[in-house]
C-alpha cells in the first residue's frame, strides 16, 4: 500500500468519525427540525435543487424554503455554498 493510499483511507476514516460525531450532538436538532415530512423533504433536496425548484417540488414558497435555510444554517444543519446552502450530513 502506498503512503498515498494510507493517507487516503485515513482521511475517509476521519470522515466518517466526525460524520458519526455530527449526527450525535445534532440529533435533537434534527429530529425537532426534520420531524415533518415536508421540511424533511426539503432538506433532502437542499444542494440538489434551487429555492423555487423546491418551493414547487414540495408545495411551497422559495421564500419559505429560503427562511428554513436561513435558520437551519444557524442550527448548523446546513452551510452557505454561494447563492444556495448545502447539508453538512
Amino acid at each position: 500500500m502506498s503512503k498515498h493510499d494510507e493517507i487516503g483511507m485515513r482521511l475517509q476514516r476521519i470522515e466518517v468519525l466526525l460524520t458519526v460525531l455530527v449526527k450525535n450532538q445534532l440529533s435533537d436538532v434534527i429530529n425537532k427540525e426534520l420531524g415533518d415530512s415536508k421540511k424533511k423533504k426539503i432538506y433532502e433536496l437542499t444542494g440538489k435543487y434551487s429555492a423555487s425548484e423546491i418551493g414547487k417540488k414540495v408545495g411551497t414558497s422559495a421564500m419559505t424554503v429560503s427562511r428554513l435555510w436561513q435558520g437551519w444554517e444557524n442550527l448548523g444543519l446546513l452551510v452557505k455554498d454561494g447563492k444556495g446552502y448545502r447539508r453538512i450530513i
